[in-house]
Order: structure tokens, then sequence, then C-alpha cells
């Protein structure tokens, strides 16, 4: 979707109120795939 990932941006660099969180950009489909490896293997265990 168009703008999708700037729309995602604001809200997560704004949720936790002002000057709470930087955004660094996002990551590519390797990091992704990597992080969500991770979360599952924790929540497999846990």
């Amino acid at each position: 979707f168009p703008g999708i990932s700037q729309i995602l941006e604001v809200w997560f660099v704004g949720y936790k109120g002002p000057d709470k969180m930087l955004s660094t950009g996002f990551g590519g489909p390797e990091e992704a795939r990597a992080i969500l490896k991770e979360a599952s293997e924790y929540f497999e265990h846990h």
C-alpha cells in the first residue's frame, strides 16, 4: 500500500509520547525473517 511505511513509522515514533522513540528506518526482508524466527523460537520455549 502506498505510504504505509511512512504511516507506520509516524505511529511507532509517536505512540509513547513526544521524544520517547527514535526511528532509524526499516530493515530488509532478511532482518525481518531473523526477527520473526527469534520471536517464534522464544515463544515455543516460554
